[in-house]
């Protein structure tokens, strides 16, 4: 069972085809399952596809069965049949089906999987409700509704509390390890949105694919540790070492993830912004932990330029200490992500105001610093003696 993501009125739509068939679109099931026909993103379109395939297959058993029961069946099919039920037939045949799989479970982890999907179902079946303003469709959208809660109290089922942050006990579970890596793909596609609106991702093993209509963009890798430690480009156009691909895709990609693990020196970054690209050659230190001895560290993005003239970005050990003048009043770890105030009264609009810092720049005899400013002014480029860290 896979989903296909189509475009339709520059809205994106999918259908999900088992066996060569499609066996439900959001263009014509969509009510079924309460969600929209089509999406503004491709990638919107992909996570919708995903879950209802990964959570919510008993819509998609109860449209099969339906499917079947009318290709055997000899009786003439009604075609006037209301929208509402259509609705009601569907989670009838969702009820029946429940019921039956709670019969049959016979470990606990099936019961709890059944009362899982029953739970589901009841809050899907809730916004139904509240959406429908007929009085009899009320009503009989609230029967179903008590027969599922019925349904979950007479199983027996004790559901256990949804954990509050996915642990990297994910990696020993397929259903979260697969979870979040959808959480990723879906993630990175909206990092890019600007560029590519019809960017959606493909989960496999270890790595994830970000495609377009026209062909796969970039590759993402997953460390056994469930963290992206490889974000590789797939197209000619795109060049790894650039930094155009550092500044364009890498940097938004890992600061939407939340962090990028380098395998070279075990540690895993976890910056909330990356340093921008400088203009001159730059070596600059981005915040992270070791995974080894479970102790902060730090890697460098080192900017330099190459004998043919052309700018590359690679990752290099950390500098310990600010390298420029003795005066220097904090070491590089002090200005790490640390939040500022600018002191030049000379700058009225950022003056007293605070902002993170993004990036150090030691030079020989002076230091520069990159902080952030938030909306309206952004970053600025000051001198340390134009700032004090607060």
């Amino acid at each position: 069972m896979n989903s296909v993501i189509g475009k339709i009125h520059n809205r994106y739509f999918f259908e999900i085809i088992d066996r060569n068939k499609i066996i439900f679109s959001s263009l014509q099931h969509h009510y079924l399952a309460n969600i929209p026909s089509t999406y503004q993103f491709a990638y919107e379109s992909k996570q919708s596809s995903s879950e209802l395939i990964d959570k919510k297959a008993y819509h998609l058993a109860a449209i099969q069965k339906k499917s079947q029961t009318v290709e055997e069946s000899t009786a003439p099919v009604r075609v006037d049949i209301s929208a509402e039920e259509m609705l009601l037939n569907h989670y009838h045949k969702i009820l029946d089906s429940m019921d039956e799989q709670l019969q049959g479970a016979i470990t606990r982890e099936d019961k709890e999987k059944n009362g899982e999907q029953i739970k589901a179902i009841i809050g899907e079946l809730s916004k139904v409700l509240k959406a429908v303003t007929e009085p009899e469709d009320r009503r009989k959208i609230k029967i179903v509704l008590i027969k599922f809660k019925k349904l979950l109290r007479g199983s027996g089922v004790i559901l256990k509390p949804e954990p509050e942050h996915m642990s990297l006990t994910a990696s020993s579970n397929p259903n979260l390890k697969k979870e979040l890596m959808e959480d990723y793909g879906c993630k990175a596609c909206k990092a890019i949105v600007a560029e590519y609106p019809d960017a959606y991702y493909d989960v496999w093993d270890d790595r994830i694919i970000i495609s377009t209509f026209d062909a796969p963009l970039f590759l993402m890798g997953i460390s056994p540790s469930l963290h992206v430690n490889r974000i590789v480009p797939m197209r000619r156009e795109h060049t790894l070492s650039s930094t155009s691909f550092y500044q364009k895709y890498w940097k938004p990609i890992v600061e939407a993830v939340g962090g990028y693990m380098v395998d070279d020196y075990g540690v895993l970054l976890t910056p909330s912004k990356l340093p921008e690209t400088p203009i001159d050659d730059q070596k600059i230190n981005v915040r992270g932990w070791n995974t080894v001895n479970k102790k902060e560290a730090n890697v460098s993005i080192s900017f330099r330029k190459t004998s043919c003239g052309k700018t590359i970005w690679l990752f290099d050990e950390a500098q310990n200490i600010v390298t420029a003048q003795a005066t220097s009043k904090y070491t590089e770890q002090d200005y790490a992500n640390a939040i500022v105030k600018c002191t030049d009264g000379k700058l009225e609009s950022i003056y007293n105001r605070t902002g993170q810092v993004i990036q150090v720049m030691p030079h020989d005899d002076f230091i520069e610093i990159d902080v952030d400013f938030g909306r309206g002014l952004g970053i600025v480029r000051l001198m340390e003696s134009q700032l004090q860290i607060v």
